[in-house]
């Protein structure tokens, strides 16, 4: 099928590496690249955004996720294990959950979660929960991730894994943090930390 089509889309190169892997050679001109867009912020949601980042004279310790999480694919395993070893390392940070984790963590002194959310309320809800840093917890690769392009919008630190269209998105983020999925949760919980205290 892929070599009688005249026409391959993927989303993001990651994808096209992938399918030039598993089948036979496909030919350049056959290819079209064409990421998924994600709407720019408005203009009052870039001032609302400017002015809550210059009023943020101090970190809250919170690490944000956004979407549903709820298989290991998309990370909820990682997800369990972060908010163990925040607390096995004492550490004073909490993690926002923007929608939810299926099974909902019980470690309610360092996990809270606002239940599903409209698009447009995103960026309402990570000021009202003055989140410092996201946490992309997706263990698979991704095709493509609208939830990592909606969030670079915020100018904040995202730490995904190095994998899929995750790894395209940390090489063209500056803020961008990079995990190996073989890294122990205490170890990722360090690489979190500096931009979670003042």
């Amino acid at each position: 099928m892929l070599q009688a089509s005249d026409q391959v889309l993927a989303f993001d190169p990651s994808a096209q590496q992938v399918l030039q892997r598993v089948f036979r050679p496909i030919a350049p001109e056959h290819w079209l690249l064409l990421p998924h867009e994600v709407p720019a912020l408005s203009a009052q949601e870039q001032q609302q955004l400017a002015q809550w980042q210059q009023n943020k004279t101090r970190k809250s310790g919170r690490i944000g996720l956004v979407g549903q999480i709820g298989s290991d694919y998309k990370g909820v395993k990682k997800v369990h294990e972060l908010i163990a070893a925040l607390a096995q390392e004492n550490l004073p940070f909490e993690v926002v959950a923007i929608g939810q984790v299926s099974p909902k963590p019980t470690d309610s002194t360092r996990y809270r979660e606002t239940g599903p959310y409209k698009a447009p309320d995103l960026l309402k809800l990570v000021i009202e929960n003055n989140i410092d840093i996201f946490f992309f917890s997706s263990e698979g690769p991704e095709t493509f991730s609208y939830v990592l392009h909606e969030i670079e919008r915020f100018s904040l630190p995202i730490a995904a894994f190095n994998i899929g269209a995750q790894a395209t998105f940390l090489a063209q983020y500056p803020q961008g943090i990079s995990l190996e999925t073989h890294e122990n949760a205490r170890d990722i919980a360090n690489k979190l930390k500096p931009f979670l205290q003042n």
